[in-house]
């Protein structure tokens, strides 16, 4: 399954699907890119190391680009690092254009760190399940294929019960079977290449959003609060 250019799906999506956006974010300018490996909006190493009490959690929702776009610019909220990469694969050090080609079993992903002090893993699920479509195998909208498969990977067993708590939540919102993957362990991931990395603020990037989400909110009365709230 060849994933096609990324201007070509561009179009192919955004004409068979209204519902379908672009990101809109605006661009950085040259002068304030940040030097490889550090974060273009966070102004951190994407590399760690990450505060003692911090979390992480790793998200597939298809194109890594557009999923980064949701958490990137969450600093305030308590996102420590946002960064895109592959995993739940068998190839080691995958590239970009090996699982674009399905050829490694790697899923699109993007991980995110966060401090559990101010930003509870419940708010991040929540925005997961409303901004993709969980239901779908392999596929968002016109990106099919295993890298664009639905995906929670986590070693702490606090934020996988959780994940399950939420999928059951919003399994009955939606009335439909939610197929995501979720895994009591984090496979190895391996970083994407740097120019993929906060793709939607860099400079002549693509305005694209392949997120497929069903329009149905998380049920608001669930426990979205934030700790010590």
């Amino acid at each position: 399954m060849k994933r096609v250019n990324h201007f070509a799906r561009h179009l192919t999506t955004t004409r068979q699907n209204n519902f379908l956006f672009s990101s809109g974010s605006p661009k950085l300018t040259q002068k304030e890119m940040s030097a490889p490996g550090t974060h273009l909006l966070l102004k951190n190493s994407i590399f760690g190391p990450f505060p003692e009490n911090s979390k992480q959690i790793v998200l597939g929702m298809g194109c890594f680009w557009c999923s980064e776009n949701l958490f990137m610019r969450w600093g305030s909220r308590g996102v420590i690092s946002t960064h895109v990469g592959y995993a739940g694969g068998q190839k080691e050090n995958p590239k970009y254009s090996e699982v674009c080609g399905a050829k490694t079993g790697h899923a699109e992903v993007t991980r995110v760190v966060f401090d559990p002090s101010k930003l509870s893993v419940t708010e991040i699920l929540k925005v997961f399940w409303e901004k993709h479509d969980p239901t779908q195998p392999n596929r968002q909208g016109n990106d099919r294929g295993p890298q664009y498969r639905s995906a929670i990977y986590t070693s702490d067993p606090e934020i996988y019960a959780e994940a399950i708590r939420t999928k059951n939540v919003y399994e009955k919102a939606i009335g439909k079977k939610i197929v995501t993957e979720i895994l009591d362990h984090e496979p190895k991931f391996w970083y994407g290449e740097d120019e993929h990395q906060q793709y939607d603020v860099r400079p002549g990037s693509r305005d694209y959003c392949g997120l497929h989400p069903l329009n149905i909110p998380y049920p608001a009365d669930d426990n979205c609060e934030k700790p010590g709230a």
